[in-house]
């Protein structure tokens, strides 16, 4: 049994060194990839090429999502199918089947299954729309209020920076620790994990759930976490995304709710409308498509005539496929100006996303399985093999760089997490001093604060930290990074703070 990251598998059939060697150790192996809808376009790409090549080395794949789209699930059978069958059958059809299913492709042929629901997952979602607007403050207040008799809730912002901020701001409602909590990406690996624990000793299935508490996250209690909360507020998000953090909420049956918070209810923090009456998504908009933001924003609004509840699972696949039907033409009845956006997004979307994310997989992805093929087809694209190397082939993004904090104290150089020995940066580190160097690392890609990153010493010569930066914090526990203070706040984790150009 193995268990690893996607980034790994893919690397089978992408054009870099090793390739063989990954691919064949999958070779006659049962594959199961879970929440395979959180991979973009680029990553989805590979994807398919991947299951095409497991196909035709005999191993069985189990893909598991519950927010797929339609025409994603027809290019992963028909990928599969590619590998298993002669080039010359006809690629199957997928019928249709209500949710939720289970679909199997065996010896040519597609089979679709319907099954009934879990008892815990079949509910009114309420949807409330929440102004984000001045500062947040109404929202927060009706947080506050709503939890005046107790109550667990989650706050999911799309952002670190985003969630610092919040997490700020509840600070004058809510005591730190206490009943305040913040968690995601950005803190150094060791109390991340503890942070984690920490969660899941409060709100897992057999927690000792606090009497009132709000959590802030990014993404990282999206889907990774079996955790349990009350009372949810959202960053808007794509459609699939909001579903997977509403599977949060009254996710542990035969707990005692306060009556307050009887329903399941999901706060999304809506758009806001600009002087042309155009929406506006904030930080999210930086970080997801505006044509599907648009879309999955649209969707929750006009969702059902009262504009309140959704019903799940019931109108999970509606949902879904009024997201990512990207053929479906504008809505009757839609505003003008969402008219106008909805067309140019859609143009943006096809020909930066499809058309730019689609090439760029072409690129680094393998030939097809059952094609005749040449040894140039399989040149490697890079002499490296490393961490840094392998996500970004696997995947588009920002460029992050594994950063290790050194604290500066009247002795010498120590650890943040860890006051038992001084660091030697000419010395050569052991395997227990690499081990506690990466515990007290966190993935940087603020572009302008990793140019001024120190590389590792030459003295760091393990194949674990070459391509680690590291920085030292002062005696106050922030360094300067160019125009920019970094600091690592015991609460908040690693905080970037843009000094005064004047």
């Amino acid at each position: 049994y193995g268990v690893g990251t996607i980034d790994q598998g893919l690397m089978g059939v992408v054009r870099s060194r090793h390739q063989f060697v990954r691919l064949f150790g999958l070779a006659g192996r049962t594959v199961i990839l879970d929440e395979i809808h959180a991979y973009d376009l680029y990553t989805g790409t590979l994807l398919e090429r991947f299951l095409e090549w497991l196909a035709l080395l005999g191993s069985p794949v189990i893909a598991l999502s519950a927010t797929l789209p339609k025409g994603t699930r027809e290019g992963l059978l028909e990928a599969y199918a590619k590998g298993s069958q002669n080039p010359d059958d006809p690629v199957p059809e997928l019928p249709e089947t209500l949710y939720p299913r289970i679909t199997a492709l065996a010896n040519g042929a597609v089979a679709t299954k319907s099954f009934p629901a879990s008892e815990h997952v079949c509910r009114d979602l309420v949807i409330r729309w929440v102004n984000g607007n001045d500062q947040d403050k109404e929202w927060i207040e009706a947080l506050k209020t709503q939890l005046e008799h107790g109550g667990c809730a989650a706050v999911i912002c799309s952002t670190v920076g985003r969630a610092q901020t919040v997490y700020e701001r509840l600070r004058s409602y809510f005591t730190p620790t206490e009943e305040l909590g913040l968690f995601h990406g950005r803190f150094l690996f060791a109390d991340r994990e503890d942070i984690e624990q920490d969660c899941l000793n409060k709100f897992g299935k057999k927690g000792s759930r606090p009497e009132r508490y709000v959590l802030v996250a990014t993404q990282v209690i999206e889907q990774s976490l079996d955790v349990d909360f009350d009372l949810m507020i959202s960053d808007l998000a794509p459609i699939d995304l909001l579903l997977q953090r509403s599977g949060r909420l009254h996710r542990h049956g035969g707990r005692q709710r306060p009556q307050a918070l009887e329903q399941t209810a999901l706060w999304i923090v809506g758009p806001t409308i600009d002087s042309q009456g155009k929406a506006q998504f904030g930080e999210s908009g930086y970080i997801y498509d505006r044509h599907i933001m648009l879309r999955s924003w649209l969707a929750l609004r006009d969702c059902n005539p009262d504009k309140r509840k959704v019903k799940l699972p019931r109108e999970t696949d509606s949902l879904i496929e009024a997201v990512y039907t990207l053929d479906a033409s504008v809505p009757s009845g839609l505003e003008p100006v969402h008219q106008e956006d909805w067309q140019a997004s859609l143009a943006d979307y096809r020909a930066e996303t499809e058309d730019s994310h689609r090439a760029k997989a072409n690129k680094v992805k393998l030939p097809p399985a059952r094609e005749e093929n040449h040894p140039e087809h399989f040149t490697r694209q890079g002499e490296e093999d490393d961490e840094s190397t392998i996500a970004a082939v696997t995947r588009l993004g920002e460029e992050s760089v594994t950063t290790i904090f050194l604290q500066q104290t009247a002795e010498g150089l120590r650890l943040p997490t860890s006051k038992r020995q001084l660091i030697d940066l000419k010395a050569r580190p052991t395997l227990p001093v690499i081990r506690e160097l990466l515990a007290n690392s966190t993935r940087i890609s603020k572009k302008p604060i990793l140019k001024e990153l120190s590389k590792p010493p030459d003295s760091w010569t393990s194949a674990l930290l070459r391509n680690c930066r590291y920085a030292v914090l002062d005696r106050t526990g922030g360094a300067e990074l160019g125009k920019w203070r970094v600091e690592l706040d015991p609460l908040k984790g690693i905080v970037f703070q843009q000094k005064d150009s004047t």
